[in-house]
């Protein structure tokens, strides 16, 4: 219903009506799959982490793409990606804290609706409608080690933030 607006542009039904049924079968049949270990707790999860500093609170807010448990427990996050992903070195290093972010959230209790509960695993869902139509890359790294140092690294850039911010206001 939603490309049916866009037949009059014969050019961009070309391009990306292919595009879209190649990234529907794709993730019908990855989700079946995928269902089977695993099913969706929500999706554009909102959430928020109050981090103590010298200064004051710090919040961090942030919505998760979507949040799933494993049968035998534990969560998933998930980002929906239609560009490219980050490596495991790049999220490790701090470059890329968004998964590490949000898995810290939820194991806090932070975000609506979904239970305080130990997080399993960091995924991606790249969606690019190409050759291959999707793909699913976890996160390898350890990630009990990926949230503390996220953690850690969090509270130092608070830290020298709000060290900044009380100088400035002197």
């Amino acid at each position: 219903e939603k490309f049916s607006s866009f037949e009059e542009y014969p050019s961009l039904m070309a391009f990306w009506w292919p595009r879209f049924e190649r990234v529907a079968k794709w993730f019908i049949e990855y989700e079946t799959e995928w269902r089977k270990s695993a099913i969706p707790l929500g999706g554009e999860v909102s959430g928020s982490l109050t981090i103590s500093a010298p200064k004051g609170d710090f919040v961090i807010y942030a919505k998760a793409d979507r949040i799933d448990q494993f049968a035998d427990g534990g969560l998933v996050i998930i980002d929906y990606k239609t560009g490219s992903v980050p490596s495991d070195r790049l999220v490790r290093s701090g470059r890329y804290p968004q998964l590490p972010i949000e898995a810290l959230i939820a194991e806090t209790g932070g975000f609506n609706g979904i239970s305080v509960e130990k997080v399993k695993c960091l995924a991606y869902l790249q969606l690019t409608g190409g050759q291959p139509a999707g793909k699913a890359r976890f996160i390898k790294e350890n990630i009990d080690t990926t949230i503390a140092c996220t953690k850690k690294g969090l509270i130092d850039l608070i830290n020298k933030f709000m060290i900044k911010i009380m100088a400035k206001k002197r």
